[in-house]
């Protein structure tokens, strides 16, 4: 891969490093706010809702964490 192309991949690191952060900080605050619902909650729609979309960004955070690797690899790392 000549250098123009790894540098555009860089570049292209650095976003998909940005978006981890941000759906990352985003898990953290919901599976926080999950956590600290009250006792009578707990087993609420509103639990197993937020219980999901702490999931999803889970999901979401491991399949850029491979799309991180992949890339790397793509770089001749």
């Amino acid at each position: 891969m000549n250098k123009k192309r790894r540098e555009t991949l860089r570049s292209a690191l650095k976003d998909i490093e940005a978006a981890l952060g941000v759906i990352e900080n985003v898990r953290d605050a919901e599976e926080d706010s999950r956590d600290n619902l009250p006792e009578n909650l707990q087993n609420s729609e509103q639990f197993e809702k937020m219980e999901a979309a702490v999931e999803n960004l889970d999901e979401a955070a491991e399949g850029l964490e491979g799309v991180k690797e992949s890339v790397i690899s793509a770089m001749g790392r």
